[in-house]
């Protein structure tokens, strides 16, 4: 049975959606397979974490430009990003990964891939592939393909090029688009009729009494 481990992270709710559809889409795709779905950040540090969440939704919703300068600088500094300083995250993941021994990894947050990048910076090749999702489009911070990974997946051709404007191997970028819910893939069995160009529209017009006024009901027949 092939294993899959996918990281992830509550910092908005596309990195959740993402591994979320993925381990639905893996799940579906075959009987041998054990996917199993971690938020590393939840795992470490709990009430700290929940407190960055909801910093990070306040800084969203009400401080949009402020934000906007820490992506930027994020994206400009890369030892900002480097994994140094988050210690207790890098030992869940190495804990995870022992205890998992997963074929592949899938990350569909950027920091991710710098903690592993560390674990195996002075150690033998990792022991399962790695694979990005970015969940961005169009504008990617550069923490997305800083540390290398055997496949970067976004959304399109246009956000593929923007990776390979940066240096990204061209080969290693697969632009699929977006994951969604395989629930998507299957139309339903009874799908409504269009109704034709010019086709009349029938109404009917009821009249009640209310009191002692007179009112009008319409209704569509």
């Amino acid at each position: 049975m092939k294993k899959v481990l996918i990281l992830t992270a509550g910092f908005g709710d596309g990195h959740n959606a993402a591994a979320r559809n993925l381990r639905e889409a893996l799940e579906q795709s075959s009987a041998d397979v054990e996917v199993t779905v971690a938020d590393l950040y939840e795992r470490s540090y709990r009430r700290l974490n929940s407190i960055a969440k909801k910093a990070y939704l306040g800084a969203v919703r009400y401080a949009p430009q402020l934000w906007a300068g820490f992506f930027k600088l994020v994206d400009r500094s890369p030892w900002l990003a480097d994994g140094r300083g988050l210690a207790r995250l890098q030992r869940t993941l190495a804990e995870l990964l022992e205890e998992t021994q997963p074929d592949c990894v899938v990350s569909t947050y950027p920091t991710y891939g710098q903690l592993i990048e560390n674990l195996f910076h002075d150690h033998c090749e990792r022991p399962f592939r790695f694979v990005t999702v970015i969940t961005d489009a169009r504008s990617i911070n550069s923490v997305w393909y800083r540390s290398p990974s055997d496949r970067y997946v976004v959304c399109d051709e246009k956000t593929a090029e923007v990776l390979a404007r940066a240096g990204v191997e061209r080969d290693t970028i697969a632009p699929l688009g977006f994951a969604v819910s395989p629930l998507f893939a299957t139309p339903p069995a009874n799908l409504p009729t269009r109704p034709r160009l010019g086709q009349p529209l029938r109404v009917c017009m009821s009249s009640t009494r209310v009191r002692k006024s007179a009112a009008k009901r319409w209704t569509v027949c």
